[in-house]
């Protein structure tokens, strides 16, 4: 949606009430540079979309990635840990024969 501000026009009023002609054309132009400067177009709000596709098609594959990290930390203690129990077993069961 277009905003319309005549800056001459409002210039013009600004010197009919009193203002000084460059007091007026600094005022009118500081306006306009507030109200419209920071005015996102519909180009901006695509090229926001788009950039957020992108991040979000980025976090997705950190996502990815970080599952399979953690799986195979999952699988290399589940790993460990059967190592040991083996060993505990087998050295109990050592200890059993030897004691009986």
């Amino acid at each position: 949606m277009a905003v319309l501000f005549d800056t001459l026009r409002a210039s013009q009023e600004l010197r009919e009430a009193g203002f000084e002609p460059d007091k007026a054309d600094a005022m009118v132009t500081a306006f306009a540079g507030a109200m419209f400067g920071n005015v996102a177009t519909k180009d901006d709000v695509i090229a926001v979309k788009d950039d957020l596709a992108v991040l979000k098609g980025d976090l997705i594959a950190l996502e990815e990635k970080i599952e399979q990290r953690i799986t195979l930390r999952l699988y290399t203690v589940a790993g460990a840990v059967a190592a040991f129990l083996t060993a505990v077993m087998a050295i109990a069961t050592a200890i059993l024969l030897a004691a009986g």
